[in-house]
């Protein structure tokens, strides 16, 4: 009888978390055929069906859910092992991947990445901006920063600054439709004083259906009137389009002020403040270099918090 490769329970645990080849592909960093050839291997050895193949992904079958559970127990055990002696490394070094909204990995960490690499050169960072948020407990990155404080999981999380958002234009744009009082909606609760403000009869940039839970495509729901005549699914793409005078947006401050191009849309009505969250699996935060990461992330965000909301530099 042959026996089980313990290395192919890795690719059991993706495909079950990912729900298919091409997104344990994505995660392992392998081919397809190479998730599959091992997943059948596994199922060979183990002389039991682990998945059933489906035309939108792999499902577990009962023995697979059954495995599923004792495989995530083997996986625990295995990294508690490497944090325990890797804990002991006092020398921060190996690759920590980090998750971040786009315009922090841009306009903020890129640039200090320098100063990164020289306090700690035996660590590799690899960045991804996300948009939404890359899986934690699929172990697609060791440490996020989020706009959203996770419901529940076993995550270490603190809340270390803020993000300011307000909705901009370029000159170009407001030199053919310049704001009006026309422009501005004003509404009042009933039996309340409080007054809420919407912009009007401008052409808005806004965000795909699956990207409306962010906050720059809640706050343009809040602020803007109309239906978007654009959508775009980065940052980076609505800062371009909005310099490119093709209308309204709403943008970090962080971003919207490192060109010097564009001017905020009555600021002192429409500025909203979103807590940034840095956030570990709790089996890594003993690790040398995840530690060193976040003492350089928590630092650096704390040096430019007025930047960050206010996109002024600090005092």
């Amino acid at each position: 009888m042959q026996r089980m490769n313990w290395n192919d329970l890795r690719f059991f645990l993706s495909v079950a978390r990912q729900g298919g080849l091409t997104g344990a592909a994505k995660v392992l960093s392998v081919s397809q055929s190479t998730v599959s050839r091992r997943i059948e291997t596994l199922e060979t050895a183990l002389d039991s069906r682990l998945f059933e193949r489906q035309p939108d992904g792999y499902r577990l079958t009962e023995a697979g859910l059954d495995m599923l559970s004792k495989a995530e127990m083997i996986e625990a055990h295995l990294l508690n092992l490497e944090n325990e002696y890797s804990g002991r490394d006092y020398k921060p070094s190996g690759k920590v991947s980090v998750s971040s909204m786009e315009t922090l990995v841009q306009d903020l960490i890129l640039p200090m990445m320098p100063t990164f690499q020289s306090n700690y050169p035996s660590v590799s960072l690899e960045l991804s901006a996300v948009a939404g948020q890359a899986n934690l407990s699929g172990r697609e990155s060791d440490v996020a920063l989020r706009l959203s404080r996770p419901k529940s999981g076993p995550y270490t999380v603190r809340r270390i600054g803020k993000l300011g958002f307000g909705l901009y234009a370029s000159k170009y744009y407001l030199d053919r439709s310049p704001l009006t009082s026309d422009d501005l909606a004003i509404s009042s609760t009933a039996n309340t004083d409080v007054r809420t403000h919407r912009v009007r009869n401008h052409a808005v940039l806004g965000w795909p259906k699956d990207l409306e839970f962010t906050a720059p495509a809640q706050s343009l729901k809040n602020w803007v009137e109309g239906t978007p005549v654009l959508r775009l699914d980065t940052a980076s793409s609505h800062h371009t389009a909005v310099k490119q005078g093709l209308g309204v947006a709403v943008l970090s401050h962080l971003m919207a002020t490192r060109s010097g191009e564009l001017v905020p849309v009555w600021p002192d009505l429409f500025h909203l403040s979103s807590d940034i969250w840095l956030i570990v699996p709790n089996d890594l935060t003993r690790i040398s270099r995840i530690r060193a990461t976040c003492d350089f992330l928590c630092e650096l965000i704390a040096n430019n918090a007025n930047l960050l909301e206010r996109g002024r530099p600090n005092d």
